[in-house]
């Protein structure tokens, strides 16, 4: 204090500074008890009790923030008011039948009855969006429905199906009593193997037919096979390719592209390979 004090006002400055800071300091402390009481109030008001400590703290405070304090409880008790009125008021929609004393009080406040109505009109326009919300979810579900109950039906038709088809093949193959698969090469190796049996042969392309009910069959190795009794639509055109159920005879004479006799495998058509 020797170097400030000779200063002018030095020491009237410290001391409006410190009053300053007070006076800041007491401000806090009432702007967080004036909030402090608001909480207070509304629990009270929420409540429907008294708090006679509360309303002491209340008459304690400077006429400018009880102003603010009481303002804030009217607001609050006019909102208790109004929710106790929306509460009526659902009450009358949910059990469809009106209550005439809190029809009434609306009627005589023309703010509340305005409040209540805005809240009604919410209230219904959010019961009609829950109620879309339901009719699409539950015709979703509808549609879910029918289609697993579809894909299952398609799936019961697939398996039917297969299982005739199976049925089918197997029958043929009884009825013929077929005992193997030749490829077409096979059989040009060794027809005798299976001669006077039935089997399917495949591995073998559609040339031409050299006479009525007659054909030649080309191998992949491109080695000839000759198929008698064969239906005169059967093949239309080259290349055509079908695995028969035939009986084998054997072999045949035939006639090479150079003019010479063959002999090459023959086979007795039966049917069509299921």
């Amino acid at each position: 204090m020797r170097f400030v004090a000779p200063a002018r006002d030095a020491q009237q400055r410290i001391i409006a500074t410190d009053e300053k800071i007070r006076s800041l300091l007491a401000a806090m402390a009432l702007d967080r008890e004036v909030e402090s009481i608001k909480t207070s109030l509304k629990l009270s008001i929420a409540t429907g009790t008294a708090d006679d400590a509360l309303e002491q703290r209340i008459a304690a405070l400077p006429s400018n923030r009880r102003s603010e304090v009481e303002a804030v409880r009217k607001a609050l008790q006019r909102q208790r008011v109004i929710d106790e009125a929306v509460r009526l008021r659902r009450e009358e929609i949910e059990a469809g039948k009106a209550n005439p004393q809190a029809e009434e009080q609306r009627q005589s406040d023309p703010e509340l009855k305005q409040a209540v109505d805005q809240w009604e009109t919410a209230y219904r326009q959010e019961q009609a969006r829950k109620k879309v919300e339901e009719a699409q979810r539950k015709i979703a579900e509808i549609e879910r429905a029918k289609a697993e109950e579809e894909r299952r039906r398609r799936a019961e038709e697939l398996a039917r199906q297969q299982k005739e088809e199976t049925a089918r093949r197997e029958a043929t193959l009884r009825r013929f009593n077929v005992r193997a698969s030749v490829f077409g090469d096979e059989l040009h190796s060794n027809p005798f193997r299976f001669e006077g049996h039935a089997v399917i042969l495949t591995g073998v392309m559609f040339k031409r037919m050299i006479e009525r009910g007659v054909g030649i069959f080309s191998t992949i190795q491109g080695n000839e096979v000759l198929v008698s009794r064969l239906p005169a639509d059967l093949f239309s055109y080259p290349g055509q390719m079908r695995n028969m159920i035939v009986r084998i005879r054997g072999t045949t004479s035939g006639t090479n592209l150079l003019g010479a006799i063959i002999q090459i495998p023959h086979a007795e058509y039966l049917a069509l390979s299921p």
